[in-house]
């Protein structure tokens, strides 16, 4: 009976793992296109799309330490019409580090 439990125990964590929605991976890197840049109150806010379409128009903030010069380099992407690859933290939201695509 003990065994039952603990393969079902097993059965029930891998199914909860392939039934989670697949969006931005926690503390990982993606190359993006840029959707929209800008400000939102005292945050900068950067709408992304995955290039590789693991995901679509995700909202992001850029972290609230370097801001200002994310901001600068997501702008400078966006106008020179180049992708961004970014670090997206553990929450899915917040953009760490940020630079300019060489693709």
């Amino acid at each position: 009976m003990k065994s039952k439990l603990i393969v079902l125990g097993i059965l029930v964590t891998v199914g909860l793992i392939f039934a989670a929605p697949q969006g931005v991976q926690a503390d990982s890197w993606a190359t993006v296109s840029i959707d929209q840049v800008g400000q939102d109150y005292a945050r900068s806010i950067i709408i992304i799309t995955d290039t590789g379409g693991v995901f679509t128009h995700q909202w992001c903030i850029l972290h609230p330490n370097n801001n200002k010069e994310m901001l600068a380099v997501a702008l400078t992407a966006q106008s020179q019409g180049k992708n961004l690859v970014v670090q997206i933290d553990d929450d899915g939201k917040t953009i760490n580090r940020i630079r300019i695509s060489n693709e």
